[in-house]
């Protein structure tokens, strides 16, 4: 009964989201490790951490690596990440039955004792979510718990409408102020006013921790290092006269620092250039070629220079007028290669 009122392609392991966002191998290991570490402790204080930071700025990537590891470890309760518009991911009508679903086939005890409530009640799938959240996790976890877990939900300023985005919250408040169980919740979203108002309320002031993802210059170099290798043994018929390392580091550290320390620049650089129909170099000389713009807007992806042909600037305007769309945060003083970001 209760799978039928699951969104399984909410889960972090669902194919509906293949290929899942994730942090590139090597990249944002120290936060994924205080994350791990955060996750594992029993502190009142924190039992809700809320990730946040602008778009583009990796927080489901994250959201995405922590719940994997977090499985490996047998830590990971439940994973529900939202999706603007989708007609079971953009709404929250199926968020707690999911996470309760997960939990279930985590701890059969639980599962027990989840489908003897929906026995009694069948009518808690139509209640409201602080009841849902209550019947079917936290009570449930209460009797059944033998070590800490943590669910993730990620995107929450994808959820449609912002009051229900704030009951959510307040829902889980009113849940951590009052249980106590080692039960963790992550929340990944946008820095929305009326997200951060929420979490300003007193039930979840005392029992939340706020992340700001930061910039990572170090990640975003090592990143574009790689992947430029990569392009070069990918494309080799046109690339074998190209000796490496391709391109120059200075060239490397260009685009480093026009990332602002954020992935959204790099990956957007990386597909541009590995386009199977162009030379690599001849798209890397597009990329080069976009000037800063002179009329004061301050974006760092630039506008292209001069004419170029048809079918490439069609392309390059098509792929970055998307990005450009993208609200970046102020782009903050970059620090040189041999400094730590």
């Amino acid at each position: 009964m209760l799978h039928r009122a699951i969104a399984d392609d909410a889960l972090h392991n669902s194919v509906d989201r293949y290929p899942q966002p994730k942090c590139y191998p090597e990249t944002r290991t120290e936060m994924l490790d205080d994350l791990c570490d955060w996750a594992s402790r029993d502190d009142p204080a924190s039992r809700v951490l809320w990730i946040h930071g602008p778009a583009g700025a990796g927080k489901s990537a994250i959201a995405q690596s922590l719940s994997q590891l977090l499985e490996e470890k047998g830590s990971l309760g439940g994973s529900f990440f939202f999706k603007r518009d989708h007609p079971s991911r953009g709404h929250a009508g199926k968020l707690f039955f999911t996470i309760a679903y997960q939990l279930g086939l985590l701890l059969p005890e639980l599962k027990q004792v989840v489908s003897q409530c929906m026995e009694d009640d069948p009518s808690v799938i139509h209640k409201s979510l602080p009841i849902q959240l209550q019947k079917l996790i936290i009570e449930p976890c209460q009797q059944v718990l033998p070590h800490a877990l943590t669910i993730v939900i990620d995107g929450l300023d994808e959820c449609e409408n912002i009051e229900v985005q704030q009951e959510i919250l307040c829902s889980i408040g009113n849940a951590v102020h009052r249980a106590h169980i080692a039960l963790r919740f992550l929340v990944g979203s946008r820095p929305e006013p009326h997200i951060g108002e929420a979490f300003r309320e007193p039930r979840l002031a005392g029992y939340h921790r706020p992340w700001n993802i930061h910039q990572s210059f170090q990640d975003v170099r090592r990143y574009l290092q790689n992947e430029f290798i990569r392009i070069h043994v990918k494309h080799y018929e046109t690339m074998d006269k190209i000796h490496m390392p391709w391109p120059s580091a200075n060239i490397v550290e260009d685009l480093v620092a026009k990332s602002s320390g954020y992935f959204v620049y790099a990956s957007t650089v990386v597909k541009f250039i590995d386009d199977k129909s162009f030379r690599p170099t001849d798209r890397l000389d597009v990329i080069l070629g976009l000037a800063k713009p002179e009329d004061g807007s301050g974006l760092p992806f630039g506008v292209p220079r001069g004419n170029r042909d048809s079918k490439n600037g069609y392309r390059v305007e098509k792929f970055f007028s998307a990005l450009l769309k993208t609200p970046l945060p102020p782009i903050l003083p970059y620090r040189a290669s041999n400094s730590q970001p």
